[in-house]
């Protein structure tokens, strides 16, 4: 009963929210008088009502891009975080949805809510896998306890191997070991004469400047132009030679911030590769680049947990000066 006290009831739609929560999971009212709570949560408000309402609808690009706009000023923002989760959610892509739940976990650790729909989606992705697993074997979907039948049929595998294992052994006990044959030919034991060449050891392979499951340079460009809103603005990406990184080449609309570009770009890579470190973003107006900057790792995890502001992710900033 205590825990039941502590939760906030929505004044408008009476959905119950965490304790923890300064607006409403449901409709985006704020559930909090304190003006310094969530402060970019006070400033965004109607916008964090709008994306939701677009989501009820069933307009789900339009939530996606205003919630995208509300991290495009307020990168910590842990709302907008979860509403892309459940918008994800909503339209069958776990992966994605995950990735904002746990990025908004990042924000807020003390979020239950957060949390349950993490677990509730990682729940649908192992029954996902499950299921195709089951398809592929054969085994119809629609029959109940599915992952039972996937047991037995890797029990039977083991007990076939099993059986097989112990019945070639039992086998080979009862053939009686040839003798070695007799050697007709004589061997030569003539030693190699002095001058004889000695032949010259290969040369030893080294492996190529690369990163595990570096995809190739038209891989990465589909991945981020077909899944990432920044992505429209992509000229090219390709894999850097100074080691385990990306340079992406992208080009300004009007109105953008160049500094905010390389942070949305960097941060979709690194979603999507865990094992590259570093990110280098041109940016360009069609025939010169006007901006160069770095993107570390390190410095993208301190900005997700809240320690430092987006824009100090960059690195190494040159702002390229007109001809």
């Amino acid at each position: 009963m205590a825990a039941q006290d502590q939760n906030k009831v929505c004044p408008k739609c009476f959905e119950v929210n965490d304790p923890a929560a300064t607006f409403c999971i449901e409709c985006g009212a704020p559930l909090s008088d304190d003006p310094g709570a969530e402060g970019s949560d006070q400033e965004v408000y109607r916008e964090i009502t709008q994306a939701n309402l677009s989501r009820i609808r069933g307009d789900y690009k339009q939530a996606v891009d205003i919630c995208l706009g509300i991290l495009k000023r307020f990168p910590n923002n842990g709302t907008a975080h979860t509403l892309l989760g459940d918008i994800y959610a909503e339209q069958g892509e776990l992966e994605q949805a995950a990735q904002w739940f746990e990025m908004a976990l990042d924000l807020r650790p003390e979020s239950q809510n957060d949390r349950r729909k993490l677990e509730a989606v990682q729940r649908r992705q192992s029954e996902q896998e499950a299921a195709s697993t089951a398809q592929q074997l054969g085994i119809p979907e629609s029959r109940p306890r599915t992952q039972q039948y996937l047991y037995v049929m890797v029990l039977l595998v083991a007990i076939v191997g099993i059986g097989s294992f112990l019945l070639g052994r039992s086998i080979n006990k009862r053939v009686p070991e040839s003798r070695p044959s007799v050697i007709s030919d004589p061997i030569d034991l003539t030693p190699p004469a002095p001058n004889d060449p000695t032949p010259e050891p290969a040369d030893p392979i080294v492996p190529a400047t690369t990163f595990p499951g570096t995809p190739s340079d038209q891989e990465v460009a589909a991945l981020l132009a077909g899944k990432y809103t920044v992505g429209r603005k992509l000229v090219s990406a390709h894999e850097d030679p100074r080691g385990p990184s990306l340079r992406v080449v992208a080009r300004l609309e009007p109105g953008d911030d160049p500094a905010m570009v390389c942070v949305e770009f960097a941060r979709a890579v690194f979603v999507e590769y865990p094992s590259c470190v570093l990110v280098t973003v041109e940016i360009t107006d069609g025939t010169t680049t006007t901006f160069i900057a770095d993107v570390a790792r390190a410095d993208y995890q301190r900005t997700a947990d809240g320690t430092v502001d987006a824009k100090t992710m960059l690195s190494r900033v040159w702002p390229v000066q007109p001809n």
